[in-house]
């Protein structure tokens, strides 16, 4: 997904803190499981893919670059979902990889369908956790390890093969807006090819209907929209940009970001020469890391919370521009007197000190001035 190749540069930029629900995180949350427990179809219950555990059946994960298979966390939770089937489970934990430890009991009965989570505040330690079913069939989502205290990213991934939007927002509504506020992202990236399942129509009532659930549940969350690269149809039909061209009406009509991952690729039979292509539909790894490039750059992920700050002095030489720079990031200093037509005065690589522009040329008095940031 674009989203998995984002993960690794914003948790070099911003730090990583932890994982939920466990997907597209490799090797640090295997999940281990008794035979029983098994993966139902898209429901009522849920659209994703999630374990339902019998009967004295168990679920635990792992993280198997740690020697004990912990992860760092100052706060664990689990993700499940509650219905006539549910019964009583347990949650444990073992810290270091020492014995498990049962730190919670859990409810998963109720009358109807409802998304509920555990969420349990510990100290900053290595940690593991562990389900296991004392009675009735108990819908676990996954889990969360996380450092509450740490201003990195949390990682998160929504997705099942060939599920499509009508089956997303057939998932019940206590329990689809419960999950999503448990969650809380701060971003979510939507990317899906849509149109070929359920038409032009049901595809903008559905992103409609999405929304409403967004705004509900998670209030304050920022979205973008992938516009999704070319595929097969593409070759005799403008089959990918009508879809897109719903995403992004979609997109203005509520206020959220949209990215076009169409127009850069150029065409389907391009996508097939550069090897864009798992098969004659989705995107593969290599062209997901050109996508997740693009929003690198156009978001300005790269510049997350670099000091854009500039200061400018009077003296006798001139004026004098300074600013704090980062590595791996260009800096751009323009001049205007409009605010519509720009100049470059200067691009300085930055290397981590102070850079500093003297300006002899430019009338201070009518010049209006602003720091551009680009990735080198």
């Amino acid at each position: 997904s674009v989203g998995r190749h984002l993960f690794e540069p914003l948790a070099n930029r911003l730090g990583f803190a932890g994982i939920v629900l466990a997907a597209q995180t490799p090797n640090l949350a295997i999940a281990e499981m008794s035979e029983d427990v098994y993966f139902p179809s898209p429901d009522e219950y849920w659209w994703a893919g999630y374990y339902a555990l019998p009967t004295t059946s168990h679920v635990q994960w792992s993280n198997t670059t740690h020697s004990t298979g912990s992860l760092p966390a100052d706060e664990v939770a689990l993700h499940y979902i509650a219905g006539p089937e549910g019964g009583a489970f347990t949650l444990s934990l073992s810290t270091n990889g020492g014995p498990w430890e049962v730190e919670a009991i859990g409810n998963g009965y109720a009358p109807s369908p409802e998304g509920r989570c555990i969420r349990i505040p510990v100290a900053k330690d290595h940690y593991r956790l562990r389900v296991d079913s004392l009675n009735g069939i108990n819908r676990v989502l996954g889990p969360e390890l996380t450092m509450r205290l740490s201003i990195g990213i949390r990682t998160a991934y929504l997705y099942r093969g060939g599920v499509n939007m009508n089956q997303i927002m057939a998932v019940d509504t206590n329990v689809f807006g419960p999950v999503l506020a448990n969650l809380h992202p701060d971003l979510i990236i939507w990317h899906m090819k849509e149109l070929g399942d359920i038409g032009a129509v049901a595809l903008s009532n559905r992103l409609d209907e999405l929304e409403s659930v967004w705004s509900n549940a998670i209030p304050d969350v920022a979205v973008v929209y992938i516009g999704t690269p070319y595929e097969s149809r593409d070759a005799v039909t403008n089959y990918t940009e009508h879809q897109n061209a719903i995403v992004r009406d979609a997109a203005i009509r509520h206020g959220r970001a949209y990215i076009d991952c169409m127009t850069p690729f150029v065409s389907y039979e391009q996508m097939e020469a550069n090897g864009y292509l798992d098969d004659n539909v989705h995107p593969n790894n290599a062209c997901y890391v050109k996508m997740a490039e693009q929003l690198w750059r156009e978001l300005g992920f790269f510049s997350l919370r670099i000091d854009r700050s500039m200061a400018i002095e009077l003296t006798p030489s001139g004026a004098v521009a300074s600013w704090p720079t980062a590595t791996d990031i260009t800096y751009l200093l323009d001049f205007s007197t409009n605010f519509a037509d720009w100049v470059t005065l200067t691009n300085l690589s930055g290397n981590g000190t102070a850079a500093h522009y003297l300006n002899d040329t430019v009338d201070m008095q009518t010049s209006i001035f602003r720091l551009r940031l680009v990735p080198d």
